[in-house]
């Protein structure tokens, strides 16, 4: 009709986690794609707002020998034991991805508060724009959920972190292995994280009943994919109650975009997405802005971060 706008409003689909800025609230998950910058910058160039390391120890780690990883249409089960080649090597990676715009957050391992410290301020200086913790591997003794299901060990290893790094942006991913996962977030709050990342996997196991042996050589590992969702909604609207000022990065599931806004309704302020780049690769990232952007113009509403705010229950 003569003289009727039909040019459609732009959909603005940045958000924020706290100080960290994305274009989008769609992350790579920590532990998916390698620390080479070529499968880092595979993903960005995808639609990835962000990219979570693997994650790096101070000096290099086999992991497990194979079988590492089972999925099924329920869910996923990996013990792959931590893999890398150590935050030297790490290092010479993250220079040559240090010219992308958006965020690199490195995934930091340790089986001590030093160690964490220690990893955490090299690979700053190398030009991460942020740390992940990982105080919540399921499956490798000494580092992960054995340091991150003790709210004294949590708040021990972020206070060593952030003495080490005072301005650094700092998030603490937890573990859902746990009887009490607020706690956890208010010891990560209180040594001085940014952020929450929730959640791992979760402890569990499973058997070929043909060999009558377990799927994986661990003989246990960290549950993923659709299982683990719930699990994962239940974590951030728990620490979004007892801390409704921290920012959130839900993590666990992500399979569609009614995934994601669910995250969203549970309090997180951004997701990442890691077991569905299996089924779905790397175009997913693509394809949830797309599906947000649909939302958002289905709803009439041109801005994620209001969206988004409407959303919370």
């Amino acid at each position: 009709m003569e003289g009727v706008n039909t040019v459609r409003r732009p959909i603005d689909l940045r958000a924020k986690v706290g100080r960290l800025q994305l274009d989008s609230p769609f992350m790579l998950a920590s532990g998916i794609l390698g620390n080479e910058h070529s499968l880092i910058m595979r993903a960005y160039r995808a639609g990835a707002s962000a990219v979570v390391t693997k994650t790096v120890f101070n000096n290099a780690r086999n992991g497990y020998t194979p079988p590492i990883y089972f999925e099924n249409e329920y869910y996923a089960l990996n013990a792959v034991g931590l893999p890398g080649s150590g935050v030297e090597h790490f290092s010479e990676e993250l220079a040559l991805v240090k010219e992308e715009s958006k965020p690199l957050i490195a995934s930091v391992g340790g089986t001590s508060p030093e160690e964490f410290s220690g990893v955490a301020q090299r690979v700053i200086d190398a030009g991460a724009d942020a740390v992940e913790l990982n105080l919540s591997c399921p499956h490798v003794a000494g580092t992960g959920s054995e340091i991150g299901s003790k709210p004294d060990l949590v708040k021990e290893v972020v206070l060593a972190v952030r003495d080490a790094l005072p301005r650094a942006l700092i998030f603490a991913k937890l573990t859902p292995n746990t009887h009490d996962i607020g706690e956890l977030g208010k010891a990560a709050v209180e040594g001085g994280a940014d952020g929450l990342t929730a959640v791992n996997t979760l402890r569990g196991t499973g058997f070929d009943v043909t060999l009558r042996a377990p799927l994986l050589s661990h003989g246990y590992g960290g549950v993923s994919g659709h299982a683990l969702h719930p699990v994962a909604l239940y974590a951030v609207q728990n620490l979004r109650t007892v801390l409704p000022d921290t920012p959130i990065i839900g993590v666990g599931g992500v399979y569609s975009i009614e995934d994601a806004l669910e995250f969203f309704i549970a309090g997180a302020d951004a997701v990442q997405i890691g077991t569905a780049i299996r089924k779905r690769g790397l175009k997913i990232f693509g394809e949830l802005r797309d599906d947000l952007a649909t939302r958002l113009r289905n709803a009439r509403a041109s801005d994620f971060l209001k969206f988004k705010k409407e959303l919370r229950i």
